[in-house]
């Protein structure tokens, strides 16, 4: 089992890990110009959801910044499935669903992905605890 560390010390676990192409569900590459960029990226963004075998999660979507909106998002939408302790000890554990865009994997390994696109998370402000 992978364990990434936050930057908040909180240790966490890999559940499950996807990624898919930014615009490939819409039929193209990118947005096709620069009228176009703001709304169909921001159609993109809104639109990523858990990934179905997931079940019915919310996700943290990691907002890209002003500048990816008005040109060009990052080609690769990434979606980690995150457990740890419990927050509040009346439960078994803690999760979280995570979705970021970024460059494309290259010869970056499976942690080194998850730990840039994970490691800003505040955790106690965004997981749930459950019970099995």
């Amino acid at each position: 089992m992978m364990k990434i560390v936050l930057e908040s010390g909180r240790e966490v676990y890999l559940g499950s890990f996807t990624f898919q192409s930014t615009y490939g569900t819409f039929g193209f590459t990118q947005a096709e110009n620069t009228e176009m960029n703001v709304s169909v990226n921001r159609r993109v963004f809104d639109d990523i959801s858990c990934p179905l075998d997931w079940g019915k999660r919310e996700v943290l979507k990691i907002k890209p910044d002003k500048v990816d909106f008005e040109t060009k998002l990052k080609p690769t939408i990434y979606f980690v499935w995150l457990s740890s302790e419990p927050m509040n000890p009346k439960y078994n554990g803690s999760g979280l669903a995570v979705a970021w865009l970024d460059d494309l994997p290259g010869r970056r390994s499976i942690e080194e992905i998850i730990e840039r696109g994970v490691k800003h998370i505040d955790w106690n402000k965004n997981a749930k605890d459950f019970n099995w």
